[in-house]
């Protein structure tokens, strides 16, 4: 039987943080229950070298090298083994922006992948994304927030159907 593995797909803004928090600390009760939050790939407390290794150009300056999904996989596999986990758990809120179809060749062959994807209100996930990006610099003061939302990217991301409907398949 194939070790279950559920990626967790949170968006960005929802609490995908928090639930990483949660796995970080809490990594030496889940491994007496054979649930590995895997050290394979973590970076910042979530899985983030899993999903980069398809969106590179997401990394940040502190990541210096985006490891290759194969060999990603390949260390997973040995991490699962040596701890005897029945489980896996990988969070990355990047694992939302993907493309779900080019992941399945990659864990297919070792795991039985399950998603788990965390929402929320559509209308407070875009309220704490304009102010995070406010304080961040990253958004201009002077860009209203009627302007912000019909950001095509935003409003994609925010389209919870669509998003879903593609790791549904």
């Amino acid at each position: 039987m194939k070790t279950q593995l559920y990626l967790h797909i949170g968006r960005p803004k929802v609490g995908s943080t928090a639930i990483q928090a949660f796995l970080n600390k809490n990594q030496k009760l889940l491994e007496s229950l054979k649930i590995c939050y895997p050290r394979t790939g973590l970076y910042q407390g979530a899985s983030h070298h899993f999903s980069l290794a398809f969106l590179p150009e997401l990394s940040d300056h502190r990541m210096t090298q985006v490891r290759p999904i194969g060999d990603l996989v390949s260390d997973l596999v040995i991490e699962q083994r040596k701890m005897g986990a029945e489980i896996i758990v990988l969070s990355s809120e990047h694992f939302w922006l993907l493309d779900p179809s080019t992941l399945p060749s990659y864990f297919s062959d070792h795991f039985e992948t399950r998603i788990i994807a965390y929402v929320r209100r559509q209308d407070d996930v875009i309220a704490s994304s304009y102010i995070q990006e406010l304080r961040s610099g990253s958004v201009s003061l002077d860009l209203p927030m009627n302007v912000y939302i019909s950001d095509e990217k935003r409003l994609a991301l925010l389209d919870y159907d669509c998003v879903l409907s593609r790791w549904e398949k």
